[in-house]
């Protein structure tokens, strides 16, 4: 199972936070980075997941269209920014189906930590706007409980790298 984790992109600013809707600079980035992404692999998401920020439903949204992703889309309380990440590592553990989960940071940056480390004070990872890291689950060991989950990083894209990835073509 594989985990995509996508920050919501550039947002404009002037109304409360959970209001506030995509710029044309963020749409852009998200599509951008949805086309430069192998198809193939992204086909295998089975579901998208956001919070309930407009601007994170737009980014779920510009993402599957642009990607051509059949995928349903679902908010999910747990991608809240203020929701506890562990309680969602605990349910991803259990998941078998590759998921693209879009939300925020810190959020994101401390779950992907959490499911590697299963240090709750760790944060490895700062995912930018309209970046996306790529998670892996594999079977740990097996204990008197049953199999342990571990993860491991696949990738890590920032926006920054789709610029560099155009100017070496």
């Amino acid at each position: 199972m594989r985990l995509y984790l996508l920050r919501h992109a550039e947002t404009a600013p002037g109304k409360k936070v959970h209001l506030r809707e995509l710029t044309p600079k963020g749409i852009k980035s998200i599509r951008k980075l949805a086309g430069f992404l192998n198809k193939k692999e992204l086909k295998e998401i089975s579901e998208i997941r956001h919070s309930s920020h407009v601007s994170v439903r737009e980014t779920a949204q510009a993402f599957q269209e642009t990607a051509k992703l059949k995928a349903p889309i679902r908010e999910v309380p747990l991608l809240e920014p203020c929701a506890d990440f562990r309680i969602l590592a605990d349910f991803l553990d259990e998941e078998d189906k590759t998921l693209l989960l879009v939300g925020h940071n810190p959020n994101l940056g401390m779950l992907a930590s959490y499911l590697l480390t299963r240090g709750s004070r760790v944060d490895l990872f700062k995912i930018k706007k309209s970046g996306l890291l790529c998670l892996e689950k594999t079977k740990g060991e097996q204990t008197h409980t049953g199999w342990t989950s571990q993860w491991r990083i696949v990738w890590q894209l920032a926006p920054s790298h789709l610029k560099k990835a155009k100017s070496k073509r």
